[in-house]
């Protein structure tokens, strides 16, 4: 049975793929079939801790906030990275998704807050 290691930090619900994601402070971020409950796939980043995540609520993406205060946009039917922004340099604390799907804010320790435009290619 695969599992975390470490702390489950934040986790999110991808309903339309069925899916859980998860990020831990054992330096991975998991998706997780809601169904069987089995890993279906596993990023590492030893390098830059993932703190946040937030699943688009329509389509095959998912965000992630790090430590060092970069985001970045993965594609769930990829299973590879598709974008990266570095407009913080403080840690990435909460990421959330618009009902709709349009918007995604992210909010840095500092207590910054971007607006990314999904249309724009999750531009700020």
């Amino acid at each position: 049975m695969r599992a975390h290691t470490s702390s489950i930090l934040s986790l999110d619900f991808h309903v339309p793929k069925r899916m859980i994601v998860t990020v831990s402070s054992d330096n991975t971020i998991r998706l997780w079939d809601s169904q069987s409950y089995d890993q279906a796939v596993e990023f590492s980043s030893p390098i830059d801790q993932p703190l946040s995540v937030a699943a688009h609520p329509i389509l095959p993406i998912f965000s992630c906030g790090f430590e060092s205060g970069t985001m970045r946009v993965f594609d769930i039917e990829k299973n590879c990275l598709s974008d990266e922004f570095t407009q913080f340099n403080k840690p990435l604390r909460k990421l959330k998704y618009s009902p709709g799907g349009d918007l995604l804010v992210a909010v840095c320790e500092d207590g910054s807050v971007a607006l990314h435009s999904v249309r724009r290619q999750h531009l700020p």
